[in-house]
């Protein structure tokens, strides 16, 4: 049981049968999958996100200051620490070694995890209450004024701009094919996707990231 409302995503590792789950509160709890507390934290402030990952398979979580925090999904052990813009409603995507975030203040940005550095960051319109989608080119993401950004994903400029009649507050979701677009008021939009390949889930059961563990720095 936690201490306060679980909030936003979860993280399953299938790899080692761990689920971590973070609260609002910003406690951290790692459980296996026979209902075991293996370890909790408790972080400043508090998280509205839930919790994620990297490319190590680590737990990473962002309070609504954007202060990180990154502990070892085995032992809770912290690894790292670093800061993030401010009021992530969801975790951020994983490219290669950034982080691909968008927040309730407006901001899209690319960030080095290993590096320590911002690579770009991009004022929206409006909130954003869903991380981007990524193609090989392109950062997509909606705002809570209708509009669709598709930023490099090199530079962060935008190189299109789709404009919705309609808030756009869920993921955009991409398929080889398609670029499917969800509103507010229910509709749904759909267009072709010229980038044409779409890479593998960040988070999905076994990816391969998995294998790459962090116990070296733990």
């Amino acid at each position: 049981e936690t201490r306060q409302a679980v909030t936003g995503a979860m993280h399953s590792d299938e790899k080692r049968k761990l689920i971590v789950v973070a609260d609002t509160h910003n406690g951290v709890y790692c459980v296996s999958d026979k209902g075991t507390l293996r370890w909790s934290r408790v972080g400043q402030g508090r998280n509205l996100a839930g919790v994620g990952t990297n490319a190590f398979g680590d737990v990473v979580v962002t309070n609504t200051e954007g202060q990180t925090m990154v502990y070892h999904i085995e032992s809770g052990k912290t690894l790292d620490s670093f800061t993030l813009p401010e009021f992530h409603a969801s975790v951020p995507t994983i490219g290669g070694t950034c982080f691909y975030g968008a927040t309730l203040g407006r901001v899209v940005y690319c960030y080095d995890y290993v590096k320590h550095q911002m690579n770009w960051t991009f004022e929206a319109n409006g909130r954003m209450y869903s991380a981007p989608a990524l193609d090989q080119s392109s950062v997509i993401v909606g705002d809570n004024n209708g509009r669709v950004y598709f930023l490099d994903r090199a530079t962060g400029q935008n190189q299109v701009l789709g404009i919705f009649p309609e808030r756009v507050t869920n993921p955009i979701l991409l398929t080889p094919q398609n670029i499917l677009i969800s509103t507010f008021a229910n509709e749904l939009y759909m267009m072709r996707n010229a980038a044409g390949a779409v890479p593998p889930a960040a988070h999905e059961p076994n990816h391969p990231a998995t294998d790459h563990d962090s116990i070296h720095r733990a």
